[in-house]
């Protein structure tokens, strides 16, 4: 039975996503002209590293790619359009107008990507990278995903109401 440290985990969870969270939106609150200065920028350097651990792994697992995505290709795929669905499910009935909505959708497609590299991989945690196969495969997929969400938001005229964003 596989068992994860609690404090451990919850501490790489913390840091991976809680604390980007909270700094973003005190930086957001307090300084908002600065944040909006950094903002494309640190989007950018995140999505880098991301991409950089992204490659890494499927670079030392390259002769088993196919195979990987054969095996878990599909439940990765299926995982993300559901998850994507549920949001964008969530915030309809939420009544949230559209640019949140795609906002959300977009979120909820890609977050758990970065989650699960960081747990597989973490060396306080998991710390084995054949588990963070499926991970990077998400993680290459939800761009796809992203993709297609991001060409089919363009082509929808967006509702903004000022209330809700």
């Amino acid at each position: 039975m596989l068992q994860l440290p609690f404090i451990p985990t919850v501490i790489q969870i913390a840091v991976v996503t809680l604390i980007p969270v909270v700094l973003g939106m005190v930086f957001h609150r307090y300084t908002p002209q600065f944040a909006a200065n950094v903002e494309k920028g640190v989007k950018w350097l995140s999505l880098f590293f991301l991409a950089l651990i992204i490659f890494g792994l499927l670079l030392k697992e390259r002769t088993n790619l196919p195979t990987f995505f054969f095996q878990v290709g599909w439940v990765t795929s299926t995982l993300n359009v559901v998850a994507m669905s549920l949001g964008y499910g969530f915030a309809t009935l939420a009544k949230l107008n559209s640019k949140s909505t795609v906002a959300i959708t977009c979120e909820v497609g890609i977050q758990n990507g970065t989650l699960a590299l960081a747990v597989a991989s973490a060396p306080t945690l998991l710390n084995n990278p054949t588990m963070a196969i499926p991970a990077a495969i998400y993680s290459l997929l939800m761009f796809v995903t992203g993709a297609a969400l991001a060409l089919w938001a363009r082509r929808k005229p967006m509702t903004f109401d000022q209330d809700a964003a």
